[in-house]
């Protein structure tokens, strides 16, 4: 864990689009009524998901704020990892 925050930190210093984007997602799980704004976007995807994936055993919704920021960590180690496996 302590090695991912030094990644991160690391990370979010530098200035390419990558973490840019990472920064944005930081700042987008931190503002409750952006992440409710997200949510609200997600209704037309949410349509779009077979009932299955809504409904199934592990249901996935993502007008879900708290599902919504789940993904948003996923997203983050994905991106941490990528920036630092790769010299931009």
């Amino acid at each position: 864990m302590l090695m991912l925050m030094l990644a991160l930190a690391l990370v979010l210093e530098r200035d390419d689009a990558l973490s840019g984007l990472l920064r944005t997602l930081r700042d987008l799980e931190l503002d409750d009524s952006a992440l409710g704004e997200l949510a609200n976007e997600m209704s037309v995807l949410r349509q779009k998901l077979p009932p299955d994936v809504l409904n199934g055993d592990d249901p996935f919704d993502p007008t879900n704020p708290a599902v919504i920021k789940e993904s948003l960590d996923d997203i983050k180690d994905f991106l941490i990892n990528r920036l630092m496996s790769v010299d931009l």
